[in-house]
């Protein structure tokens, strides 16, 4: 009874933080509206690529992230898409339906996407993944296919690995691959020979493996145990991979990426950044809830793309901010300069304290009530706070040329 009330107050404790406020050390740097449902997204030079509902496939212009912007698009209407991945200039579309498998669409010209040819599966694929001349399918079952996509309009199966679980995603690095199974397994699966791939370590987990991606020396498999989890394996040794850190995160994963010391984790509840700088232990640093679509994840550029399209940048640990509560300060006049900062004046003849923050939580100047000259600033994101009665409030500023 006693760890049934835990997980309880955990589950609690966990939505309360994500829901303090709409975002912790994130924020959305672009968006373009995409109707219907979003279910993966793939990134490739200066496009996106999003695929969703019935057979459509996006295309949009990111060169600018803060003004993403459609260019073409793809429709079958006879089959539902999954995830997408992109080589080249062709785009590999999952879809079930009428037909399982996937699209292979030539995208050359972005305004004119058109169907290049298709290919069939006995199985119903879940993802696709590629890697040089391989393409790799988790098939929501047992099984991952593997496929050879050298001649890249005519796709063959090579090879498959049949696990002793449901396959829910893949990762590669090198030779290896690295497979979620649901539920609680990550098997590391020798590649080298696609006609006859096989499983040279595994490592269970105390939950439902669901996402995976790998760098260096570690894999990172996000799941679900009681709430959303993020496990850290050691996989130096591929045989002997074993948990080394973990972390519980809102929602359950539907996409994953990692870079540098961060991992992102996409879900129902939004977009959450992990520290792993000590795999043993991972943290929360940051998060941003109200995304417009969550089935899948890109990270580029400092940048997380997620099909939405929503692009969002996470601006490093510091400083939280008081929920809605939000000013822009911007250049109005005809030169070039790096705007004024106004404060209200006080409700009462008490003095308030305020004082400009960077994103580090350090204070940078006091700030009085009326003008500010923040000239002197180099543009970016910075916080006020300032002393009301009893509490005090911290709010985000922009300063942009």
């Amino acid at each position: 009874m006693r760890r049934a009330a835990a997980l309880v107050m955990l589950m609690v404790g966990i939505s309360a933080r994500a829901n303090a406020a709409d975002s912790l050390n994130c924020r959305l740097v672009g968006s373009c509206v995409l109707e219907g449902t979003r279910t993966g997204i793939a990134l490739s030079g200066n496009f996106a690529y999003v695929s969703g509902g019935y057979g459509t496939l996006w295309i949009l212009d990111v060169a600018d992230p803060t003004e993403p912007h459609i260019v073409g698009r793809f429709d079958d209407t006879t089959s539902l898409s999954h995830t997408v991945a992109v080589s080249g200039n062709l785009a590999y579309m999952v879809a079930y339906g009428s037909f399982n498998g996937f699209w292979i669409i030539d995208v050359s010209d972005p305004q004119m996407p058109y169907a290049a040819g298709r290919y069939y599966s006995s199985s119903r694929i879940d993802h696709i993944v590629l890697s040089g001349d391989y393409a790799y399918a988790p098939t929501g079952s047992h099984d991952l296919l593997i496929l050879d996509v050298s001649e890249p309009l005519k796709p063959r199966e090579v090879g498959y690995w049949a696990g002793p679980l449901s396959t829910q995603d893949v990762a590669l690095s090198g030779i290896l691959a690295y497979v979620a199974q649901n539920d609680s397994d990550l098997y590391v699966v020798d590649v080298s020979k696609p006609q006859a791939p096989y499983a040279v370590g595994h490592c269970s987990l105390p939950g439902f493996a669901l996402r995976v991606a790998v760098s260096g020396d570690f894999a990172y498999v996000a799941g679900y145990d009681v709430a959303g989890k993020l496990w850290v394996i050691d996989v130096s040794n591929p045989r002997e991979p074993y948990q080394v850190g973990g972390v519980f995160f809102p929602g359950t994963a539907k996409g994953i990426a990692v870079s540098g010391g961060l991992v992102y984790v996409v879900s129902r509840q939004g977009l959450q950044v992990i520290d792993v700088s000590d795999p043993q232990s991972p943290r929360l640093a940051g998060w941003y809830v109200n995304l417009s679509g969550y089935g899948g994840l890109v990270v580029s550029g400092g940048l997380a793309y997620t099909p939405g399209l929503d692009i969002l940048e996470f601006l490093g640990e510091g400083i939280e901010e008081t929920p809605n509560a939000e000013v822009r300060a911007m250049n109005e006049g005809p030169t070039v300069v790096r705007g004024v900062l106004l404060l209200p004046e006080a409700a009462s003849l008490k003095p308030q304290a305020a004082s400009l923050l960077d994103i580090s939580g350090r204070e940078v100047t006091k700030l009085r009530p009326g003008a500010n000259d923040v000239r002197a600033l180099a543009p970016g994101v910075y916080f006020v706070r300032e002393a009301q009665a009893q509490a005090q409030a911290v709010r985000k500023i922009v300063l942009t040329e």
